[in-house]
């Protein structure tokens, strides 16, 4: 049924449907994408590299520059660490970013070679500055913006970074509650990094609003951002500012109207009133999930499945692919109640005559009829599967819950080791699925 495909050259033949679609794709995003046609994804839910806080056991690409030049290449820089990072924690797990590490070694971190052409050979997320980390990241969004529908909708989560100060990395050996902490991979042997242009030591660099700055000038449109509330974030030794427990998630879309299922998110959170940008931060269990691979940077599974009802139908159109939508009677508000109320009425807790609006809509509600059709195609009968893309797969969160919602996915990543562990969660799933039809 579903497996992994490998794509280990830039001309390899897969064919669109059948080598990628409801496939887990070893290979570089923006090689991959171009293999996928025009607007043919619904939704695109990803989280890419952040910048400069992982390193992964993956080959280094090629990005920007003259495609004709020769390339002569020059190091970026180095940065050297001792941190054991394949300790286990307390709890017996081990700590994100020790992809790249092993225990009791000396590791050298690479911030990649550059060449005069302006081309960058390196990790993705490595980049020496975040504004070449951004435009490396818009060639992988160039692509998606291509082949993501016109009514389709863009999910793109994201972490901040900071200006380094150079104060915490200093030269002493680790103590042994501090080996299995990542902060310690760059404690030690660490020269001046240069900071980012325009910012001092200390500073937050802002990178999910300059993405997202970035993104809207490229063509997208940016329509909301939604804050992660993590339960279980990474820990800080800071004493002079609050330590990070929050992420970004931004929803931007390829036109001004896009699908979006309002009563999808309604029925998540189990409330009457529309979703608001802050109830992630109330209803979701907001935990962040660890694989067996060794992979603590995954989507919350509850988070993955809301973004892909909201931003997908469980039917489309066979022929055009146009997602069906909901039919829906709203009940009509008695006239007693509507009138003399002011819209300033409305108030979450129901205070004056408002409330008794909200009051009446909450013992009746919407009625949800059935899926509906939303083109004219004459042969529309619900049967096409709306197509779910992670152009940074990772171990599959995102295609294991475009799956288990009934939706097709493309899962793409450059690690084999992720690619073939999320190509197992979807092929157990599968079997898990028949035994319980």
């Amino acid at each position: 049924m579903n497996g992994e495909r490998f794509l280990s050259k830039e001309n390899e033949a897969l064919e669109w449907p059948s080598d990628i679609l409801n496939h887990c794709i070893v290979g570089d995003a923006r090689s991959v994408l171009r293999r996928i046609p025009d607007k043919a994804v619904h939704c695109i839910i990803t989280s890419p590299p952040y910048w400069q806080q992982r390193v992964y056991e993956v080959p280094s690409l090629i990005w920007g520059g003259d495609m004709n030049c020769q390339h002569e290449w020059e190091s970026c820089g180095f940065l050297r660490t001792n941190a054991n990072l394949d300790h286990p924690g307390p709890d017996g797990r081990r700590t994100r970013g020790q992809e790249a590490f092993t225990k009791n070694t000396s590791y050298v971190l690479h911030f990649g070679d550059i060449c005069k052409c302006g081309a960058w050979k390196g990790q993705l997320g490595l980049e020496p500055t975040p504004e070449m980390y951004i435009n490396h990241l818009l060639e992988v969004f160039s692509e998606a913006l291509r082949v993501l529908r016109t009514d389709g909708v863009f999910w793109l989560n994201l972490a901040d970074s900071y200006a380094g100060s150079n104060q915490g990395r200093g030269t002493k050996q680790m103590t042994p509650l501090q080996d299995h902490n990542v902060g310690t991979c760059w404690m030690t042997e660490a020269p001046s990094v240069r900071l980012p242009e325009g910012t001092k030591p200390k500073d937050i660099i802002g990178i999910p609003w300059a993405i997202a700055f970035a993104l809207r000038a490229q063509g997208w449109y940016w329509r909301q951002w939604i804050p992660w509330l993590k339960l279980n974030p990474m820990t800080e030794s800071v004493r002079d500012r609050p330590a990070d427990s929050l992420e970004v998630v931004h929803l931007l879309t390829k036109s001004r109207r896009n699908y979006f299922d309002m009563f999808a998110a309604k029925a998540h959170f189990g409330i009457s009133r529309s979703w608001r940008s802050g109830d992630m931060l109330l209803f979701i269990d907001t935990y962040s999930e660890r694989s067996e691979v060794k992979h603590y940077a995954t989507f919350p599974t509850d988070f993955t499945s809301l973004l892909t009802e909201v931003g997908s139908s469980p039917k489309a159109c066979p022929r055009c692919g146009t997602a069906w939508v909901r039919s829906i009677e709203n009940p009509r508000i008695p006239q007693e109640l509507r009138r003399g109320v002011k819209k300033t009425d409305y108030h979450p807790q129901y205070y004056g005559s408002g409330g008794n609006i909200q009051r009446w809509r909450d013992a009746n509600p919407p009625i949800i009829k059935d899926w509906v059709p939303s083109c004219r195609c004459s042969d529309n009968s619900g049967a096409g599967k709306c197509i779910i893309l992670d152009p940074f797969g990772g171990t599959g969160t995102v295609a294991v819950a475009a799956q288990k919602l009934g939706r097709d996915f493309v899962s793409i990543d450059l690690s084999g080791t992720y690619s073939n562990a999320a190509a197992l969660r979807v092929r157990n799933q599968a079997v898990q699925m028949e035994l319980e039809i």
